[in-house]
C-alpha cells in the first residue's frame, strides 16, 4: 500500500519532487508525531489505535489521505526552498550580522591565503633537483679516485641525516629545506672523501671498507633515484602540497568576493571559476545553458546532485523549524523530561549534521556544474546562433557581449549570427 501511493506520488509530481521535497516533509511529520506521542498521552492512544488497525479498509485510507496531505503541503511550500536557500548564501541577514559573519570568512580567506603563499615560498627555497643530482654524481666521481674509505665517520654523519628525511618519506610528509639542505652536505661530504665504488677499492680490499662503500653508494641511490630519490619526492611533495592548497582555496572563496556564509561563499567561488576562466557569468547564463545540454548522462549527473541538495536544505530549513517549535511547546506546555532530552540533544546534533551534508552536497553539485560548463558552454552559443571563439581572449569578449546583451539590454551593432545547416 505504501509502495503504491509514493508510485502515485511520483508519477503525479516526478523523482525531482519525490526525493528533494516529499521525504523531507514525510521524515519531519514523523518526527513530530513521534514527540508528540511521547508528551502527550490523547496523540500516543490516537497512534496506537491507528496502528492496531491498519489492515483495515478504512485505516488503510486515512493512511492514504495523511500521505497525500503530506505531499499537497510539500508540493504548496516547495518555492520557499528558493528563499532559504538566500538566507543560506547570506543575502537576507541583517546588514550587522552580514558585516561580522563577512570579516570573520576574510580572516579565513587571508590565513588560507597565507599558507599558500608559504607553501610557495617554501617549496621555491627547495634545490633544484636536476642540480643537485648532478653535483652529487660529480661528487662520487671525485671520491671514486681515491680508491678507498678514509672517512667512514662521513658516512655515518651522512646516514643520520638523511634518516628523517626517510622517515617523511614514508609517513608522506614534506620534506623541509634546512633538513634536505643539511643531508646534501652530509651526503657530498662522504661522497668527496670515500670511495662508493667497491670494485674500484684498492686491494687488498678490507671487508669493512667493503661495506661501508656499498652503504655510501646505497645512501647515494636513495637520495637522487629517479623515482623514488628524497631529493625528487621534495620537490614533488611540496609542489602537491601547493597545489592542493591553491585548488582548495579556488573551492571555498572567490577571487574578489568574499559572502558572510560559508554556502554563500561556495557560490561565490563557483562564479567566479566561470568568470575568470571563460568570462562567463553564471548567474545569467547557467540557467540558459541547462536548457541545451544533451548529453542524458551529464544531465542525469546534474539532476541527482541538485536532488541530494536541495533535500539537505530543505532537511536542514526543517530540523531548525522541528528543534525551534518543540523547544517553545515543551517549555510552555511540556511535562516529559524524555521528549525534552530527545529534542535538547539530538535537535541541535540533526542542525549540524545537516549543514554539514548542505555544505558537503553543494560541493558536489558545483563539482558538477564545473564540468557541465567547461564542456558544455559552446553549445549555447549554438543554441544564440552565434560564432565560436578562435582563442581564449575571443572567448571572454564574446560571453561579455551576450551578457550585455542578454541582462542590459546593450546589443552589439556589429553582432553576426551565424547559423547551423
Amino acid at each position: 500500500m505504501f509502495a503504491e501511493i509514493l508510485g502515485k506520488i511520483d508519477g503525479w509530481f516526478g523523482r525531482s519532487f519525490l526525493l528533494a521535497r516529499y521525504f523531507p516533509w514525510l521524515l519531519f511529520c514523523l518526527a513530530n508525531a513521534l514527540i508528540a506521542a511521547i508528551e502527550f498521552e490523547p496523540v500516543r492512544d490516537f497512534l496506537l489505535e491507528e496502528y492496531r488497525n491498519l489492515g483495515s479498509g478504512e485505516k488503510l485510507v486515512n493512511f492514504a489521505i495523511a500521505l497525500s496531505a503530506v505531499a499537497v503541503v510539500a508540493f504548496t511550500l516547495s518555492p520557499a526552498v528558493q528563499p532559504i536557500t538566500r538566507l543560506l548564501e547570506g543575502r537576507s541577514l541583517p546588514w550587522w550580522i552580514t558585516d561580522l559573519l563577512s570579516f570573520g570568512h576574510v580572516l579565513k580567506r587571508d590565513r588560507r591565503i597565507a599558507r599558500g603563499n608559504a607553501l610557495f615560498q617554501r617549496r621555491a627555497k627547495l634545490p633544484a633537483s636536476g642540480d643537485v643530482i648532478r653535483e652529487l654524481a660529480r661528487d662520487r666521481d671525485e671520491g671514486a679516485f681515491m680508491r678507498g674509505v678514509s672517512d667512514p665517520g662521513a658516512i655515518d654523519r651522512a646516514e643520520a641525516a638523511i634518516r628523517p628525511l626517510r622517515t617523511a618519506r614514508y609517513l608522506n610528509r614534506p620534506i623541509e629545506v634546512g633538513a634536505l639542505e643539511k643531508a646534501i652536505d652530509a651526503l657530498s661530504a662522504a661522497l668527496k672523501s670515500n670511495c662508493a665504488e667497491a670494485q674500484r677499492l684498492r686491494p687488498p680490499v678490507d671487508p669493512r671498507a667493503q661495506a661501508q662503500a656499498a652503504t655510501l653508494a646505497a645512501l647515494h641511490r636513495e637520495m637522487t633515484d629517479q623515482y623514488t630519490g628524497l631529493v625528487t619526492y621534495a620537490a614533488d611533495i611540496a609542489q602537491s602540497h601547493e597545489a592542493h592548497e591553491f585548488n582548495s582555496y579556488q573551492t571555498l572563496f572567490a577571487k574578489i568576493e568574499v559572502a558572510p556564509t560559508r554556502f554563500g561563499n561556495d557560490l561565490a567561488a563557483l562564479r567566479s571559476y566561470c568568470h575568470t576562466r571563460y568570462g562567463f557569468d553564471f548567474d545569467l547564463l547557467w540557467p540558459r545553458l541547462q536548457l541545451v545540454i544533451k548529453d542524458e548522462a551529464l544531465l542525469a549527473k546534474l539532476e541527482n546532485a541538485r536532488i541530494q541538495l536541495d533535500f539537505s536544505i530543505l532537511s536542514l530549513s526543517l530540523s531548525c523549524l522541528f528543534t525551534a517549535i518543540w523547544l517553545a511547546v515543551l517549555g510552555i506546555w511540556g511535562s516529559s523530561l524524555t521528549a525534552l532530552l530527545i529534542v535538547v540533544v539530538f535537535g541541535p546534533v540533526m542542525v549540524a549534521l545537516w549543514l554539514w551534508i548542505v555544505h558537503e552536497s553543494f560541493s558536489a553539485f558545483a563539482e558538477t556544474v564545473r564540468g557541465a560548463i567547461d564542456i558544455g558552454r559552446f553549445d549555447l552559443l549554438k543554441a544564440l546562433h552565434r560564432p565560436l571563439p578562435k582563442t581564449v581572449g575571443d572567448e571572454h569578449a564574446i560571453w561579455e557581449t551576450v551578457a550585455e546583451m542578454l541582462s542590459l539590454d546593450e546589443p552589439d551593432s556589429d553582432i553576426a549570427y551565424e547559423y547551423r545547416s
